[in-house]
C-alpha cells in the first residue's frame, strides 16, 4: 500500500507537540495533524489509534494529516452512538468544554424489579434468622428457669 495524498489510513498517536499531533503511519512513516486540526489535543492520548487522511507530503518526509473519523478503537456499534461520538469529537475539536458524555443505557424496569426482589429476599432471610435466634434464646431461658 503506497502512502499518497488522499489516502485514508489508521495511525497511532506517538506524541503531542505544540505544532499538533504526531502520528505513526504504516511503512514506518510519520505524519502530523496540524494545530488547526488538533485543537482538541486533549481528545487524543499517546498510544491511541486514529483514522487520518493524508493531505500533503512535506520535504522532511513527514506527511500532513487530517482527522477523518476520530478514534479507531472503542467505536460504538449503535448508529445513534456513532453519531453522538462523531459530534462529540467535533465539539471537542472546537471547544472541549462543550462536549457531552456518550449516553449510557438505563436499566430496564425488569432489571430494577429483579434487583428489588433480591433485596427483599435478603431482608426476609435476615429477619427470619434474627427471629429464629430470639426464639431459641427465649426457649433456652424457659428451660433454665
Amino acid at each position: 500500500m503506497g502512502l499518497e495524498v488522499g489516502t485514508t489510513v489508521a495511525g497511532k498517536v506517538i506524541r503531542i507537540v505544540a505544532e499538533g499531533i504526531l502520528v505513526s503511519l504504516p511503512e514506518g512513516k510519520t505524519g502530523l495533524i496540524p494545530l488547526t486540526q488538533g485543537e482538541g489535543q486533549s481528545y487524543f492520548s499517546v498510544g491511541e489509534m486514529v483514522m487520518t487522511q493524508i493531505t500533503a507530503r512535506e520535504e522532511n518526509g513527514r506527511f500532513g494529516l487530517t482527522v477523518v473519523s476520530g478514534r479507531v478503537s472503542d467505536k460504538p456499534t449503535d448508529q445513534f452512538d456513532q453519531e453522538v461520538d462523531r459530534l462529540n469529537h467535533v465539539l471537542k475539536l472546537r471547544n472541549p468544554q462543550l462536549a457531552v458524555r456518550p449516553r449510557t443505557r438505563a436499566p430496564l424496569w425488569e432489571e430494577q424489579l429483579e434487583a428489588w426482589v433480591t433485596q427483599v429476599e435478603q431482608g426476609l432471610s435476615h429477619l427470619r434468622e434474627h427471629r429464629r435466634r430470639r426464639l431459641n434464646e427465649a426457649f433456652d431461658k424457659g428451660k433454665e428457669g
